[in-house]
């Protein structure tokens, strides 16, 4: 029953690890995505109108470009990827 106890702690200690080095490789790539850094930059001129002085129709078409530029980059990727 030991040798059980000590496998099964072994297992979940390697499964821990091996979640936490997948989670940590998917963040590593989300922080070198120019497509999410575009999106933190949208959310940053929502987030920053009144201060920097910018009306709303400018905010609107900044985060529709964004948008678009997110959409159309997403397209090309995948566009890409099949082809091979």
């Amino acid at each position: 029953m030991v040798a059980v106890e000590a496998f099964w702690r072994r297992s979940k200690v390697s499964s821990n690890f091996l979640l936490r080095k997948r989670v940590m490789e998917k963040v590593k790539a989300l922080l070198k995505s120019r497509r999410f850094w575009t999106a933190i930059g949208g959310v940053v001129v929502v987030v920053a109108q009144e201060t920097l002085g910018v009306d709303s129709e400018t905010t609107n078409r900044i985060v529709a470009l964004a948008v678009a530029w997110i959409l159309g980059d997403s397209l090309r990727v995948t566009s890409t990827s099949e082809g091979e």
